[in-house]
């Protein structure tokens, strides 16, 4: 197995204001990216679109910001649980108490929409036990998109897009972490462009096959104050 990606998330005494999606705004500029998403399956190759993510958080929820170069923005979804994997998105998995058999499932949509579930996950890599509750909402959370291109009527040309999201520790029944505390994490991309489609994460997955559920190569989030 390849080693897990790790990443100092970063207290900040002030949250983003406003929420817009664009991440240009305090605190995002201060804030540390995370490492490059590698190909799932491919783990020595980087995508063709460069996906930059940042995360920090305050007392009452975790921050993550994606910025996506895109040339051809796919996302029709306008509702909140659909399908939005099979278009473009990002996603975040999160797993607060490290038991990696049961964990939160993020996706956000360049229409900041989402899609939200609770995972069991009993055999870690998607066996038959897998199940996923898209009836869970995480109720307190906040999204915004912005971006560059015909979905955003600013540009005839698709350049990219962003998303902002505030995850309340409430929704995952969790208090804020401590310093030092460890999270388990994985943080993706899905693009799809001229009839392709890549898939990128940020803890590498070596294995393409059962996909992103692998949870076992998870990566690790430190959280510091």
């Amino acid at each position: 197995m390849s080693e897990l990606a790790r990443y100092d998330v970063r207290f900040v005494a002030q949250p983003p204001d406003p929420l817009d999606g664009r991440g240009d705004h305090a605190p995002w500029p201060e804030i540390q990216p995370l490492s490059e998403l590698t190909i799932l399956g491919e783990s020595d190759q980087k995508p063709d679109c460069r996906t930059t993510i940042k995360a920090c958080f305050d007392a009452d929820n975790l921050y993550l910001h994606y910025h996506c170069v895109d040339p051809e923005i796919i996302s029709t979804y306008t509702q909140r649980d659909q399908m939005l994997w099979e278009q473009d998105v990002v996603e975040a998995f999160v797993c607060p108490d490290g038991q990696l058999d049961r964990y939160f499932e993020f996706n956000f949509s360049p229409r900041a929409v989402i899609f939200d579930a609770i995972i069991t996950n009993p055999e870690i890599k998607r066996g038959p036990g897998f199940q996923f509750d898209k009836t869970w909402n995480a109720d307190g959370l906040r999204l915004a998109a912005a971006g560059e291109g015909r979905l955003f009527g600013n540009s005839q040309t698709d350049k990219w897009w962003s998303v902002e999201a505030a995850i309340p520790f409430a929704d995952l029944n969790v208090s804020a972490p401590g310093d030092g505390q460890q999270w388990r994490i994985n943080l993706f991309r899905i693009e799809r462009a001229g009839g392709r489609e890549q898939y990128g994460t940020w803890s590498p997955i070596p294995q393409f096959g059962p996909g992103f559920h692998q949870a076992d190569c998870f990566g690790v989030f430190v959280f510091r104050r």
